[in-house]
């Protein structure tokens, strides 16, 4: 008599790289590896870390929410204190615009941030010399704090002038983590002023395949699974053949949701699937055992 003996729960993942949604969920009955709940610890670990400059190198979708007065009857919710271009409005109430950051690592203690067609960085105070609707201003030196905050000395176009010549311009915002590929900058609300930024990475691997199972006939596992979401262009199958052992690959390079392996009497494996894409490899799958036992 061969046995399957099946380690697995069933996986649920975001479509998109935005709010957090966990890349694990249990059904009722279902036991979870080591492996899975290492994976669900270190994702809750990473949004609770600061968030580091190699964080935030690549390029990001944004989406800017920014107001300043509340008359919003007049169209004036923006920082500026004139109509600032905007692309819609939520609840009649938060004024927002879509853009394309690219950040890079000045490997310096410092990076670049760029915008591709506005100017969604501006310092509190100095609204109006913000060029707010000015696309492709790169601001060369930008920090990040083991506080969680974010300053820009922006661009000389945003400078300004007082009795004792010029001066730089700083912006500062508040970060946080809110998922793996989602990061808010925020200012405010304070005095009905708030410029809010959250960042959605783009170019990332793809999220995991799920609900991977198997069946035993002759000697051989037959594994399949559900397709990964995000755009994977082939799986790796993982395997080891005790609990604490180490996985190796059984294939790579797979571009199918099946594969066959063979499985001698009196011996376990432990499989998992990983999705790849030309961004890397995302986290794995559900873990599931099986079992030929000598007859």
């Amino acid at each position: 008599m061969r046995l399957i003996l099946v380690i697995c729960f069933m996986l649920s993942s975001a479509t998109f790289a935005a709010d957090y949604k966990s890349a694990q969920r249990l059904a009722a009955g279902d036991v979870i590896s080591a492996d899975v709940f290492n994976d669900i610890l270190d994702r809750i670990e990473l949004t609770l870390k600061p968030v580091t400059i190699s964080d935030l190198v690549g390029t990001w979708t944004v989406r800017q929410y920014f107001c300043k007065f509340t008359l919003l009857e007049q169209g004036l919710c923006n920082p500026a204190g004139g109509v600032w271009t905007h692309e819609g409005v939520e609840e009649d109430l938060f004024y927002y615009r879509d853009d394309i950051v690219s950040i890079d690592d000045n490997e310096d203690g410092t990076f670049s941030w760029t915008a591709t067609k506005y100017q969604v960085l501006y310092p509190v105070g100095q609204d109006t010399n913000a060029a707010y609707d000015t696309g492709n201003i790169t601001h060369n030196h930008c920090y990040i704090s083991s506080a969680k905050i974010m300053a820009c000395i922006l661009n000389p176009v945003n400078n300004n002038t007082n009795l004792n010549g010029t001066f730089s311009s700083v912006a500062f915002m508040n970060v946080k983590r809110t998922s793996p590929d989602q990061i808010v900058l925020y200012y405010g609300p304070q005095n009905n002023n708030f410029n809010h930024l959250v960042l959605n990475k783009q170019s990332i691997p793809p999220k995991p395949p799920t609900a991977l199972t198997a069946s035993l006939s002759s000697g051989t596992v037959s594994l399949s699974w559900t397709a990964s979401e995000g755009g994977a262009t082939s799986y790796i199958i993982k395997a080891k053949t005790s609990a604490t052992g180490a996985y190796i690959d059984v294939m790579s390079g797979n571009t199918l949701t099946t594969y066959s392996d063979s499985l001698s009497v009196g011996i376990s494996k432990w499989y998992r699937v990983f999705a790849v894409n030309a961004y890397g490899t995302s986290i794995g799958s559900n873990v599931i055992r099986v079992d030929n036992p000598e007859s």
